[in-house]
């Protein structure tokens, strides 16, 4: 009791709920991710969540000055957005054909410097 004869508040020690082992649920790989929810008894239950793909903008196609071209680029969110680029640097691959190699090479792709497929023949 306090000096004026009340009840003082106590703590008295609360008995932790033990909590089970569950087992670790397989998730749909395409759609689902391991996340965790709380069951009762206040203990992490591991559960499958689904992944939900990213909210994007609508984005306004850009008008681009003259010499440029509109290309995407991939935002933070993994979106993508129209932007103007110099006409040389949009990355257009030309369409390549396989090669005719010899007996001693098989075509094989390779990606060039401009970061385009080609056939190339190569040794066995």
């Amino acid at each position: 009791t306090d000096e004026n004869g009340c009840p003082e508040p106590v703590c008295v020690p609360v008995m932790p709920t033990e909590c089970p082992d569950y087992a670790e649920p397989q998730c749909d790989e395409d759609g689902e991710t391991l996340g965790t929810q709380t069951d009762e008894n206040g203990c992490p239950e591991p559960v499958c969540v689904p992944v939900l793909p990213p909210e994007c903008p609508d984005y306004a196609e850009p008008e681009c000055e003259e010499g440029e071209v509109v290309s995407t680029q991939t935002d933070e969110n993994g979106c993508e957005e129209p932007v103007c680029v110099p006409a040389e640097e949009e990355n257009s691959c030309p369409d390549f054909e396989v090669p005719e190699c010899d007996a001693e090479t098989i075509p094989t792709i390779e990606i060039d410097e401009n970061g385009c497929e080609v056939y190339v023949c190569l040794p066995v």
